[in-house]
């Protein structure tokens, strides 16, 4: 049978419940860290990465690091690159504790300490719940679900399908990706149900570490989150809806297919082959890096070659590169991972066929994109919004918020908003989503 239609096997499990605030759940996971750190890498070898941000009152601090630190191992395993380090950190969970290996000043250091678990998110006006679920390729994974205040009874849901990188869906703080936040609380205060999974091998969620993370794993990992949503005592049923953000949109239709969902919403998504989106996508990062055009061409030509070998070839970027000096010059991710998954991951994206899973998909659909969001293209939003109508007239509506960026913030102009300085929240995208979610549950009611 072929992964796309496979149905989760999953259990769900509650966590307890309080307004604003949310207590230890009733399952296995034990709680990840909030490292406080930040690093660069110092190249290939260096033998080690660069500690240039320490946050008092997390784990890096009480270990001692300093900025400045070279980090060689954690827990006794070497660290060279970017990826060892966050695969290393990925792992710890409290409580526990934490041993880093750094050169400073000259002198190799052992330092220890405790692990500082991640805050417990929190939100005005909303009860967050934790939980768990275990999907069909056997990973026990976090789920967070956040619901009015005081609501009873069963209500409608919004469930999410993860953006790419391998950061969590919970929010430690208010400044913590505040776009998101303000949408994903405000449907709850809006009076949805919304449910939140972290993908295998993030946050407190078991499985493989995400820089090993395949597509297919990950997919499941949605799927078990709305077989949850449609199992949880506090839903109604009739009105399911998926919520795909960023990657989480090409994923969302694959989730949609053969389930009872009411509507799809995504945002900040792609919708053509994988190479075509990164190819441009590439351009506009050269172009608003104020990369000359001519060298803009020539990066783009190097860049077209790295990216048939490495999509489509099968090669790793690694491989596409070696012993091709202009083409080294062009790549500046890691040499097996790219944006800290591995390069099967993107091979296995651009096999999927978006636009034909779109195609299939039944219900109606809203497509949010933001003006000034450089990472995607407006192409792939019309194509989207074009498919569902092809197959029911009506059933596709697109939706532009001016001045938005990729992750639901607002900028004066585009170079403002690749450089991320002086956003804020924009704040009609959550308005005009709930608009679109009212309405789509009216003509369901009425009819």
């Amino acid at each position: 049978m072929s992964p796309a239609v496979l149905l989760p096997a999953m259990v769900f499990m509650a966590g307890s419940v309080a307004h604003g605030q949310s207590h230890r759940p009733s399952d296995s996971l034990t709680r990840h860290a909030i490292v406080g750190a930040a690093v660069e890498p110092l190249g290939a070898d260096s033998g080690g990465v660069r500690v240039t941000v320490v946050t008092a009152g997390f784990t890096a601090a009480g270990l001692g690091l300093q900025v400045g630190d070279v980090v060689t191992a954690v827990d006794g395993r070497k660290v060279g690159t970017l990826i060892d380090y966050a695969r290393a950190f990925r792992a710890w969970r409290a409580p526990g504790t934490a041993r880093v290996s750094v050169r400073r000043a000259g002198r190799s250091l052992t330092l220890r300490g405790a692990v500082v678990p991640r805050p417990r998110e929190t939100g005005e006006g909303i009860e967050i719940e934790y939980g768990s679920v275990v999907s069909d390729s056997g990973d026990r994974l976090r789920t967070i679900v956040t619901r009015p205040a005081g609501a009873t009874g069963r209500l409608p849901a919004v469930v999410l399908v993860n953006w790419l990188s391998c950061s969590t869906v919970e929010f430690a703080s208010g400044n913590d990706r505040p776009g998101w936040r303000h949408v994903l609380h405000g449907l709850s205060r809006a009076g949805y149900l919304v449910l939140r999974v972290d993908k295998p091998g993030v946050g407190d969620s078991r499985g493989p570490d995400c820089s090993e993370l395949r597509y297919w794993r990950e997919v499941a990992a949605y799927r078990a989150a709305l077989a949850a949503a449609l199992k949880h005592p506090g839903v109604d049923t009739s009105a399911v809806f998926l919520f795909g953000g960023s990657l989480g949109g090409a994923i969302a239709p694959l989730v949609a297919r053969g389930q009872p969902v009411r509507g799809v919403m995504v945002s900040g998504t792609y919708a053509r082959t994988w190479y075509e989106h990164i190819l441009d996508h590439e351009r506009r990062r050269l172009e608003l890096s104020e990369t000359p055009p001519a060298d803009v061409d020539a990066q783009m030509r190097a860049l077209a070659e790295i990216y048939a070998a490495y999509l489509i070839g099968g090669r790793t970027p690694e491989q596409a590169i070696a012993g091709r000096p202009a083409l080294a010059r062009a790549w500046t991710d890691m040499p097996r991972h790219q944006y800290g998954r591995p390069a099967a991951f993107f091979q296995e994206l651009q096999r999927i066929n978006v636009a034909e899973a779109w195609g299939a998909v039944q219900t109606p659909v809203l497509v949010v994109y933001g003006q000034f969001d450089w990472s995607m293209a407006r192409e792939d939003h019309e194509l989207v919004a074009r498919l569902a109508n092809q197959r029911h007239d009506g059933h596709g509506k697109l939706v532009v918020i001016p001045g938005m960026d990729h992750h639901f913030m607002r900028y004066p102009d585009r170079l403002a908003a690749f450089k991320e300085e002086d956003g804020t929240v924009a704040t009609d995208a959550l308005e005009r989503m709930v608009e679109w979610l009212e309405a789509i549950r009216s003509k369901r009611m009425s009819s």
